[in-house]
C-alpha cells in the first residue's frame, strides 16, 4: 500500500526505495534525540554555572572534535564499510546518553554540593568525536541506497527531514523541560528501578544487532563467533 502511494507521486521518488525510507527515518530520529539531549544538557549546565559563556563553551566542546576529525572521518569512511561505521557511532551515541543519564541522576542526588559542569563538557566532546565520523559516512551512504535518477530527490528530502528534526527537537526539549521539569525525567521509574529491566533489554538487543551487522553471529547459549 505504501509502495503504491509512492509510485503515484513523483515528488516521493526516493521513498519508493525501502532502504532510503529506513535511512531517512533513522537519521530523523537520531537528530531529533540529539537536539532534545542538547537542550536538556545546556539547561543543566546553565543551572550549575549561571554563566552564559558556559553555554558557548558547551557548543565549542562539540564543534572542535567534530570539525577537527572531519577529514580523517572521511578518510576512514572511504576505506571501510560505511554501514558499520554508522552502527558503531549510533552505539556510541547510545552509551553517551546512558552516561549522561547517570551523571544527571548523581548531580540530582547531590544538588547544591557540586558546581562543576566538567562531566557535561566531556559528554559533549564525546558526541563531537562521534559526529566527526558519522557525518562523512552517512552522506555517501545515501547515494548507495537510491539509484542515480533519485539522488536529487533524496538530497532534498534529506535536508528537509534534518531541518524538521532540528526544529522539533529543540522545541520539544524546551517544552518537556517547561511542562514536566528535570525531576520528572530523573524520577521516571524512580528509585525502585522500573527502568532497569527495559534498559537492560534494549542494551542486549542493540548489542546483538550491532554484532550481527559487524559480521558476528550469536549462539543460542550467548556466545559469538566471527564469520569466516
Amino acid at each position: 500500500m505504501i509502495n503504491r502511494y509512492f509510485q503515484s507521486k513523483e515528488s516521493f521518488l526516493a521513498f519508493r526505495h525501502i532502504d532510503f525510507r529506513r535511512f531517512i527515518f533513522s537519521k530523523f530520529l537520531l537528530t531529533l534525540a540529539l537536539q532534545i539531549q542538547f537542550v536538556v544538557l545546556s539547561w543543566q549546565v546553565f543551572q550549575l554555572t549561571h554563566d552564559y559563556l558556559s553555554l558557548g563553551l558547551l557548543g565549542l566542546a562539540e564543534a572542535i572534535p567534530a570539525v577537527g576529525l572531519a577529514l580523517y572521518g572521511g578518510f576512514i569512511a572511504d576505506r571501510n564499510d560505511r554501514r558499520k561505521i554508522i552502527i558503531i557511532v549510533m552505539a556510541g551515541q547510545f552509551l553517551t546518553s546512558i552516561a549522561l543519564m547517570f551523571i544527571s541522576i548523581y548531580y540530582e542526588k547531590n544538588a547544591g554540593l557540586i558546581s562543576s559542569a566538567f562531566p557535561f563538557y566531556v559528554i559533549m566532546f564525546c558526541v563531537g568525536l562521534l559526529r566527526g565520523f558519522y557525518s562523512p559516512a552517512q552522506m555517501p551512504l545515501m547515494t548507495q541506497v537510491v539509484p542515480r535518477e533519485a539522488y536529487a530527490n533524496s538530497s532534498a528530502w534529506n535536508s528537509t527531514f534534518w531541518h524538521i528534526a532540528v526544529v522539533l527537537g529543540s522545541t520539544g526539549g524546551g517544552l518537556m523541560l517547561g511542562f514536566f521539569g528535570k525531576k520528572a525525567f530523573l524520577r521516571l521509574g524512580g528509585r525502585r528501578g522500573l527502568w532497569a529491566r527495559p534498559l537492560k533489554s534494549v542494551v542486549e538487543r542493540t548489542t546483538l544487532l550491532m554484532l550481527e551487522v559487524l559480521g558476528f553471529k550469536s549462539h543460542k547459549k550467548g556466545g559469538t563467533r566471527r564469520e569466516a
